[in-house]
């Protein structure tokens, strides 16, 4: 239950608790009023005679003063109270109004301190070899995905990507023959790494030179599925990966060979350098061949090659079998030993015959129990027509050894947590945690806490197997994909058999020395013929039929989607929109990286270790980490907190509350991503009441006696790539700590702490951590500024900073003061790139001046931000070894941005402002929170306010003026042209989400158009964020805004906007008046009634939607009964009033589609004229519509490059016909 922060409200919260501590849960049943309760009835009088007597507190039997005193604060105690009488020496002792504590405790094994904190590297150690026999089975494939035959426009569609369900089809398919290892050649896809339906796929990309890319696909249920791939080099038509296998690295290599068109020096150069790259990789190491080679061998045999349906050997064929011979590998469709069925696998059309082009090559060392190679024809991707089939390889291997790890640990289901139902056995869970002593190391009593919900969260709810995505398929549409796969089978033999017949025939004629159609004729052949043809129409037909379906089943899907989030409750709306249209900060411009590092060197990492190895210490250099052992962490952290020396005296008031760590652990995101410790957060969210039991006392030790849990000072470190990563290093990837949601909990508990203190030292414009104040505020501020100058005719810069890698290059001791127990400083700041000056000055501040201690911070908060500081460690994600670091402000922490900010604040005061304090500017302000122009003797009155830096954790913009300069810079575009072309963008939105073009075109208006989506227009939406940020700026805006802000015509008048729009709905309802008349009684009521201002803006925003939905039912009624104005002539060029110079096109009106008219061009007098005209118009048209935004006509220009595209194509078409 969400209650006010409000002394009542808090002392029901602790008496609640008090109650469950001492006796047992409280249930709590809702009694309307007047429903005949008795209790109810008689609290009712109590309370309405009270209310008619001049009663007091004091009149009452227990005096509640020493209760309400100080907001309430002797309440916030009383849980702590309650539990010390229940559970005598876990807290503090109790002496009066007092209590007191000894800081010594007994410490465990090293080792035990740190492993339930550790569980999420399970799985990532190196493996072990095991002296036990062990067999695998290994399917492996070699498919060409695209459909040559296929002829439509825009025919890149035909591969793997852009097309409707293919991929899912083509996952089916391999699955249906288990297939472990897949190399996709023509795929189209974009570079990356991607997971699809129980397959890890690794796409190497495709160029505009034809080379249409290749995929490599590793089953994750296969002997190698769970082993980390490396890819070694990645280029259109290459891919190279490695991966373990038997303790051994096992090379793949997936390519696509040029064509046989091409001349000999291409096919020579490609084959060369993919010998080159390979030998360069090879080390010995076995290697699997999936190959697309355009080639043809078997007329020349050796070990790699044998003769069973062999081919002339041609100029491809020959370098291939050289490869074979260097890589040690052979193909086990070319011996008859191991082939199994025709071995063709590209079907030519101009002669209808197979060609074998497609490989599968495996190591000559390994010793198989059986082997077979064939051609599979029902592996597809939904294909309507005969081109490639898939080559495939199955293979048994049996080793007297294998090579094992650590199996990963279980994970607990999140959604079980979450069920009501499953409540009362989680309770029991958290009820059932040991109880340690408070004498008990908080390492060791954190480790012991973790250790039995962990194990009794997994036992009870393990997570199963996901279903797997794009399992949206109906029957109908699997039933088409088999009966598919069946056509192509019977569709290849049929050919087969008929090619084999025409040899026969051809042979018995020669020799014979008849002719050949008296012997190529019959019954049997005319039957044969019938049923191919047969096939190839259905083929044809159920392909169609296929696309569709999987066109029906997409969009049942997302109407399946759409009823759920019209379904959900508030709660989960924000995860069902999500899987529908992901936010912008969930979204992802493409795949992930693949997995190719290069070193420093230039050389790539050849296996996962070494890959594990660059990341490691590429963010431990970052945070001038040490890699260390647990148990050495762990003995080195007991030392120090056993040798703390702090405090003896500490109030009340500045240790965390029982109220601070429950709602800490209540505001817990329950679907964040769980910590190394694998408890999921939403343990903390549902049951934060019995978490805050569990862990007040470890709580207490970290505050009290500076004893954190060595296991919740670190976490696993994830790399994220930023939109500027480069591809193969470690540029552009942001690290992100994922912590255990017990570690988040504590350090939240202890935010205010920080914040209170940073309050004092703020700068007036650092608005980044502090409560409602958003960065829009710095936004505000940079514009208002503008306008300021814009309006004083001075000249005016604003310089943006971002600090790279900010968080991390924090040096702690220059915050905290010089310590003991950490490096030395010139470790700390090597790889910061200072002077031997700044070192110098650096080494200063550290010992005399650090900044908690020149800013006269608490004893305590100092105590508890230099413990949470000391002894921080990560593991990298996939890795086993863990890293000590010693610099930064534990990034992903809820005190990071806040330390940073103390810090951040110093040094810019710190800055000599010798030359650059003159064009500082000072905003003159008469100090009144108001955003409009006061008198002029106010105005004489008004001192200068200092607009200099804004600041956003590490976003700097400063703020110059100068009236010296030569020329103010040029003005930006109006606000009309930005209202026109946000309005614009917004109805085109939605616009989209409807669907219109199916529906029958866009011939609806605006309010039709809003009516239907149920959603508020642009101009409604722009009042409400201003209005919104109108209460946020009167609430929380520093005093620097409101000075800019008197100088901001520009915002001054959308305020009067807003507010009209806002009287306009809810004017009789609210003792508001004209906002600039009454405005006083705004900011009163704004900051009085927070809520009610929140439940204006939503009852005007309802208002004025139902307005617009008047206004469609109106629009639909006119349109309905009149008939529509017949079109009007097209103007002559008389009429035109208008003209776009570079398009060189007159136009009568500003909205008219320009190049709409290139339609009336003759297209078949003069094609090649035509086509310049065209795509001289592309290029004509996008600087038309940047030079004149105030048409809006977005529409237009979507539709006048669908035109531009189309001239393009049938102009070509046009030309291949002559």
């Amino acid at each position: 239950m969400n209650l006010q922060d409000h002394p009542l409200c808090r002392a029901a919260v602790a008496l609640h608790t008090a109650f469950r501590l001492l006796r047992c849960q409280p249930t709590y049943q809702y009694v309307p009023g007047h429903a005949c309760d008795t209790a109810n009835e008689l609290a009712d009088a109590l309370a309405g005679d009270a209310s008619r007597r001049d009663l007091t507190l004091a009149s009452l039997i227990l005096n509640p003063d020493p209760w309400f005193n100080a907001d309430g604060s002797a309440f916030a105690w009383l849980p702590h109270v309650c539990m010390s009488m229940q559970r005598p020496g876990v807290l503090p002792s109790l002496r009066g109004e007092l209590m007191s504590w000894s800081r010594e405790f007994t410490a465990g094994e090293s080792s035990a301190a740190l492993r339930p904190f550790l569980r999420a590297t399970d799985g990532c150690q190196p493996t072990k070899t095991q002296a036990r026999p062990v067999s695998y089975e290994v399917t492996c494939a070699s498919f060409n995905t695209l459909s040559l035959l296929e002829v439509v426009p825009g025919s890149h569609a035909a591969g793997l990507h852009g097309a409707t369900g293919r991929v899912k089809l083509l996952c089916a398919s391999l699955r249906q023959f288990n297939v472990s290892i897949a190399g996709l050649q023509e795929c189209r896809t974009p570079k990356g790494t991607s997971f699809c339906q129980g397959f890890r796929r690794f796409a190497s990309g495709r160029d505009s030179n034809a080379c249409f890319g290749v995929e490599l696909w590793i089953d994750t249920e296969s002997p190698l599925g769970q082993e980390p791939v490396t890819v070694l080099h990645v280029e259109p038509t290459v891919l190279i990966a490695s991966i373990p296998f038997q303790g051994l690295p096992l090379r793949i290599l997936v390519a696509h060979g040029p064509h046989r068109v091409h001349p000999f020096a291409v096919k020579s150069a490609w084959w060369t350098k993919v010998s080159g790259l390979c030998k360069s990789f090879s080390r010995g190491c076995p290697w699997i061949i999936l190959l697309d080679g355009n080639c043809r061998v078997g007329s020349v045999t050796d070990a790699s090659v044998g003769g069973h349906q062999a081919d002339e050997e041609d100029d491809s064929g020959l370098f291939f079998r050289g490869l074979l011979g260097d890589l040690c590998c052979w193909l086990p469709a070319t011996f008859a030993s191991t082939a199994f069925g025709p071995g063709g696998t590209l079907y030519q059309k101009r002669n209808g015959d197979m060609d074998r082009s497609d490989f599968v090559a495996v190591p000559s060392d390994w010793t198989f129990t059986h082997c077979t190679a064939w051609v599979e024809a029902q592996v597809s991707a939904g294909h309507s027509c005969l081109d490639h089939f898939a080559a495939m390889a199955r293979f048994g291997l049996r080793f007297q050894s294998c090579t094992a790890r650590r199996s990963a640990a279980r994970r607990i289901d999140v959604n079980a947590v979450l069920d009501p139902n499953n409540a009362p056995q989680i309770d029991a869970i958290l009820s059932s945690v040991p109880v340690l002593e408070w004498s008990v190391d908080a390492s060791d009593h954190a480790a012991a806490v973790v250790e039995h919900i962990y194990r009794g969260l997994a036992d009870a709810f393990p997570r199963q197997r996901r279903r797997m995505r794009g399992q949206h398929f109906s029957d109908n549409t699997q039933a088409l994909h088999q009966r598919v796969g069946e056509l192509r089978h019977a569709l290849r033999t049929r050919s087969q058999v008929l090619l084999c017949a025409i040899l026969r025939c051809a042979f018995l004629a020669w020799c014979q020395h008849r002719p050949f159609v008296d012997v190529y004729t019959g019954r049997w052949l005319w039957q044969v013929q019938i049923r191919r043809a047969a096939d190839c129409m259905l083929l044809r037909r159920f392909g169609l039929a296929l696309r569709r379906s999987c066109k029906v089943d997409r969009h049942e899907r997302l109407a399946e989607l759409s009823l759920q989030i019209a379904t959900s409750p508030c709660g989960d709306l924000s995860r069902a929109v999500r899987q529908v249209m992901r936010p912008k900060k969930f979204r992802r411009n493409g795949n992930q990286p693949l997995p190719l590092l290069k070193r420093t060197d230039g050389s790539p990492c050849l296996d996962q270790h070494e890959v594990c190895q660059v990341w490691r210490d590429h963010f431990r250099v970052l945070e001038a980490g040490l890699e260390c052992s647990p148990v050495d962490l762990a003995r080195r952290c007991r030392e120090r907190q056993l040798a703390f020396e702090g405090t003896d005296t500490v109030a009340a008031r500045e240790v965390p509350a029982w109220g601070h760590l429950q709602a800490a652990f209540k505001h817990t995101s329950p679907y964040k991503a769980c910590g190394p410790d694998l408890l999921p957060p939403a343990i903390c969210s549902v049951f934060a009441q019995r978490m805050t039991e569990v862990f007040w006392p470890v709580m207490l030790k970290a505050v009290l006696r500076s004893n954190e849990p060595v296991g919740l000072k670190g976490g696993v470190m994830h790399k994220i790539p930023k939109p500027s990563a480069v591809e193969g290093t470690t540029a552009g990837f942001r690290g992100i700590l994922v912590q255990s949601c017990l570690s988040k909990a504590l350090h939240r508990a202890t935010r205010h702490l920080a914040v209170s203190h940073w309050d004092q030292a703020v700068l007036p414009l650092q608005i980044g951590g502090r409560k409602g104040c958003p960065a829009t505020f710095g936004h505000f501020c940079t514009r208002a500024f503008l306008s300021y100058a814009r309006g004083a005719n001075k000249s005016a810069a604003v310089v943006f900073v971002d600090i790279a890698a900010a968080y991390y290059g924090v040096i702690r001791e220059a915050i905290l003061g010089a310590n003991a127990h950490t490096r030395p400083l010139q470790a700390l700041v090597e790889s910061l790139g200072l002077s031997d000056a700044d070192l110098q000055m650096l080494q200063h501040y550290v010992d005399s001046q650090p900044v908690l201690r020149e800013q006269d911070a608490s004893p305590l908060f100092c105590e508890i931000a230099s413990e949470l500081h000391h002894n921080t460690w990560f593991v990298m994600s996939g890795d086993s070894c863990l890293v000590e670091t010693f610099r930064g402000t534990r990034p992903g922490g809820s005190l990071a941005d806040v330390i940073f900010n103390i810090l951040f604040s110093k040094v810019l005061s710190r800055r000599d402002r010798t030359a650059t304090g003159r064009f500082v500017p000072q905003i003159p302000w008469d100090g009144i929170i108001s955003p409009w122009p006061t008198s002029q003797e106010a105005q004489h009155d008004a001192l200068p306010v200092e607009a200099g830096d804004v600041v956003y954790a590490d976003d700097l913009a400063s703020f110059l003026v100068c009236t010296s300069a030569a020329h103010l810079p040029r003005a930006i575009a109006g606000a009309v042209a930005e209202t026109v072309a946000y309005a614009g963008g917004v109805i085109s939105m939605i616009r989209q989400l409807l669907c219109l073009r199916t529906e029958g075109g866009f011939r609806c208006t605006e309010a039709q158009i809003l009516s239907r989506a149920g959603l508020p227009g642009p101009v409604d939406l722009l009042h409400l964020e201003r209005l919104r940020f109108l209460g946020q700026l009167v609430c929380h805006g520093p005093t620097a805004a409101w000075a800019l802000l008197r100088h901001y015509a520009g915002f001054q008048q959308a305020i009067r906007a807003s507010s009209s729009w806002l009287l306009a709905a809810v004017g009789a309802l609210c003792p508001l008046g004209d906002v600039e008349a009454a405005w006083d009684g705004w900011v009163e009521f704004i900051r009085a009634s927070p809520v009610k201002w929140k439940a204006l803006l939503k009852r005007a925003g309802a208002w004025h939607s139902l307005c617009v939905e008047s206004t469609a039912a109106l629009d639909t009624f006119a349109r309905d009964m009149w008939s529509p104005v017949p079109e009007a002539a097209p103007a002559s060029i008389l009429a035109c009033e208008h003209a776009c110079i570079p398009c060189r096109i007159a136009f009568p009106t500003r909205q008219q589609d320009v190049p709409v008219k290139l339609v009336a061009y003759n297209l078949e007098d003069d094609m090649t004229s035509c086509l310049n005209i065209v795509s001289q118009q592309r290029l004509q048209l996008k600087t038309h519509a940047q030079l004149d935004m105030t048409t809006g006509n977005f529409l237009g220009y979507d539709r006048a490059m669908e035109t531009m595209s189309f001239l393009e194509q049938h102009v070509k078409d046009m030309q291949q016909v002559e």
